[in-house]
């Protein structure tokens, strides 16, 4: 049995992801990519925005205004990443308690 709380989808890492010739099965699994990738796209804006953020504090010196600037690009990074986290973490939940998989589409549509 494949644990819940896996943060990447099933099909990701193995060859059934493949489209396999049914066009409602392709559509699924190009979905569940693009879910995939776009949490992965955050999670290295977040990263990037972080540390251009931090260069800028470091480079700020006795500039308030730039300093004021960083503090909001850091403030902001860390409201998109508990945004990001927060709705997988409410996607996960709501799959645990109904027992569908609703990231994995494949999955999903599989079984149902």
């Amino acid at each position: 049995m494949p644990n819940q709380l896996d943060l990447l989808p099933s099909g990701l890492a193995n060859k059934k992801f493949l489209p396999q010739g049914n066009e409602g099965v392709a559509i699924a699994n190009i979905f569940t990519l693009v879910i995939s990738f776009l949490t992965l796209a955050a999670g290295f804006w977040f990263a990037i925005q972080f540390i251009l953020a931090g260069w800028q504090i470091l480079t700020a010196g006795s500039d308030s205004n730039k300093l004021s600037e960083a503090q909001k690009k850091i403030l902001n990074s860390l409201i998109g990443l508990f945004i990001v986290v927060s709705a997988i973490l409410i996607i996960r939940i709501i799959s645990l308690v109904t027992g569908l998989n609703i990231l994995d589409v494949t999955q999903l549509l599989s079984t149902l």
